[in-house]
């Protein structure tokens, strides 16, 4: 597990990697905005310690008071929980996609799936889980959370 956050440019967003703690220089990251919007994904991120989700506060709130828009991508788990539990985390972000837990009883396996806000929305807007397939077996998979909790994050939008 790399020990700090890396970043790089991929077309217009960038990829973020690593653990966002006292490290990591996230208002930094609004300076790289493009066209008044800075486009994240953060597939790579493996951890966020309590700096490192006071240091996205602070990111969120020195965008929202330049008027900045903030689409995050393939948010992580760890990035997920914090999205939940602290609203300021959210601030002027929206997540078009996120990763979620799975599982198949078939197979015993588990499955972090990315579900799409866009396409998967109306079954998220009702705090269900869509149903996906198992990548390995194609039986269904068993949503391996609480939806109103994991999907709490969804309900600002």
């Amino acid at each position: 597990m790399p020990s700090r956050m890396s970043c790089e440019v991929r077309g217009d967003q960038l990829f973020l990697e690593g653990v966002i703690d006292e490290n990591a220089k996230l208002l930094d990251l609004i300076g790289r905005a493009r066209n008044g919007k800075l486009i994240l994904d953060l597939g790579g991120v493996t951890f966020i310690n309590s700096i490192g989700v006071r240091e996205w506060c602070r990111m969120q709130q020195a965008a929202q008071n330049i008027g900045l828009a903030i689409e995050l991508r393939r948010v992580c788990e760890p990035l997920v929980h914090q999205l939940n539990i602290v609203p300021a985390a959210r601030g002027v972000s929206i997540v078009t996609s996120f990763f979620a837990p799975y599982e198949c009883e078939n197979c015993d396996s588990e499955h972090e799936v990315v579900l799409d806000v866009r396409l998967h929305g109306s079954a998220l807007a009702k705090m269900k889980p869509p149903e996906m397939p198992c990548p390995d077996c194609r039986k269904p998979l068993v949503f391996a959370s609480m939806p109103e909790l994991y999907f709490t994050f969804l309900a600002g939008r």
